[in-house]
């Protein structure tokens, strides 16, 4: 993002993600490859479901981004900042 530090990888799960190739030759990984199915129901790529699916931001990215692009503080930090109006 514009501004921000690059984050540094902390829990690389590479090695955890399987990959398929598809006909053309694209290699993509498992969760992208076989879609999204709600209650039984398999959803293609260009669904609002899968399109919804595909815009999470995956757990291990979100927490660095927290730890990394945010500020410690304690609680006495945030009620005086809280105080000075």
């Amino acid at each position: 993002m514009k501004g921000l530090p690059a984050l540094v990888g902390t829990n690389n799960v590479e090695k955890d993600v399987k990959y398929y190739i598809s006909a053309k030759g694209a290699k993509m990984s498992e969760w992208y490859a076989k879609g999204i199915t709600v209650d039984g129901k398999k959803y293609g790529y260009d669904s609002p479901e899968f399109k919804k699916h595909r815009s999470k931001t995956f757990e291990g990215i979100a927490n660095a981004m927290a730890n990394q692009w945010t500020k410690p503080f304690t609680p006495l930090q945030n009620l005086q900042s809280a105080l000075d109006f």
